[in-house]
């Protein structure tokens, strides 16, 4: 699908998108010299065991993150909040309202809020280089890794909702590498209380069976109040208050 030609954000914040990707690239791309120049010092044996390991655990890294912030977006603070409202809260809530809305957005509008995450960390490791020992090195291969991983979560989130992703995506959805349909649409199930985790889904299983990440929402959720709730919070809200409110009536019968 073709995103609009509205940057939802304006001029200013387009601008600031901008700038932000372009600082990473330089950051990214000093990070990963430095990186490969100590993979090299390394040997042979350690420099390819490092990236080995450093994939999978970025990926669960940044699965992880995606769903503390996805979590915490959903269920706390508004479109008003100082600092995050309309750059975390706003299109988390929106995305409920209208799921297929991330697939109009295009690859710097829809994946800038991530960058701007990663930022500071990739240019703090950065400025540590150049890196020498073992763990020094396995820092930085992590963090290029896991920074790369982390932009893209919402692409991969925007490869989900597509019904007809690029063939790239849908090779890596089918291998389990990222996320896919059948996992992220548990998430956009009312009362939407699990499974926040959009960078590759691994750990929405292991949270909701553990209830991590997980918010409780008691009662009914087929009332039709809370099919059309946007989140989990809300359809807490809904709930809980018709329960207050049955509690008032038959309270109020005589016996």
């Amino acid at each position: 699908m073709a995103h609009t030609t509205e940057y939802t954000r304006g001029t200013s914040g387009q601008i600031v998108d901008i700038i932000a990707f372009m600082v990473f690239g330089v950051s990214l791309a000093v990070l990963l010299y430095r990186a490969i120049d100590g993979l090299i010092n390394l040997g042979l044996t350690t420099g390819i065991l490092i990236p080995l390991v450093s994939v999978p655990l970025s990926l669960l890294a940044a699965d992880l993150l995606s769903g503390i912030v996805h979590y915490l977006a959903d269920n706390y603070g508004d479109e008003n909040t100082p600092l995050v409202g309309k750059r975390f809260c706003k299109p988390f809530r929106e995305h409920h309202t209208n799921p297929k809305g991330i697939t109009e957005r295009g690859f710097i509008e829809a994946n800038a809020n991530t960058c701007i995450i990663t930022l500071p960390l990739v240019i703090l490791v950065t400025l540590l280089g150049p890196y020498e020992g073992l763990w020094s090195t396995f820092l930085a291969v992590f963090v290029a890794f896991v920074s790369v991983a982390v932009i893209m979560t919402n692409e991969f989130h925007k490869w989900a909702h597509l019904e007809n992703p690029p063939a790239i995506a849908k090779i890596l959805q089918r291998w389990g590498i990222i996320l896919t349909p059948d996992n992220h649409d548990v998430h956009h199930v009312a009362p939407y209380d699990t499974y926040y985790c959009v960078t590759t889904g691994w750990l929405n299983a292991l949270f909701d069976r553990l209830g991590i990440l997980k918010v409780e929402v008691p009662g009914d959720h087929r009332d039709a109040e809370i099919l059309h709730a946007a989140t989990a919070r809300e359809a807490r809200e809904l709930i809980l208050k018709k329960m207050k409110e049955q509690s008032q009536t038959q309270g109020s019968e005589p016996l």
